[in-house]
């Protein structure tokens, strides 16, 4: 594997608006069921989701819905998982506003 230049890192991290997160093993199972609960309300059909640790990857058909909808509606889904499964960290409300605020860690 190559290793990385450090200029472009430098150059990207300061392109970032918050800072990546990395979820873990429940987190990611809350971001699967979010998905697939999602799905199952909408009545959209998620022909492939794979939740990784620093992104998520969904196959969802739906007729006349926008991307950015979906988006919202996942995100919006794995806010409620977290605060249903009290796996908030420091008391935060779980909402999500960002990618990398699954389960409201900062």
């Amino acid at each position: 594997m190559r290793k990385a230049d450090e200029r472009l890192v430098n150059f990207w991290d300061g392109q970032l608006k918050e800072r990546p997160l990395v979820l873990d093993e429940q987190q990611r199972l809350v971001a699967l069921e979010a998905v697939l609960g999602v799905c199952r309300y909408r009545g959209w059909n998620a022909h492939a989701v794979h939740v990784r640790s620093t992104h998520v990857h969904t196959v969802v058909a739906a007729a006349d819905v926008k991307p950015e909808k979906m988006l919202t509606d996942f995100k919006s889904y794995a806010s409620r998982r977290c605060d249903q499964r009290r796996i908030v960290s420091g008391g935060g409300t779980g909402r999500i506003t960002g990618v990398r605020d699954i389960c409201g860690m900062k």
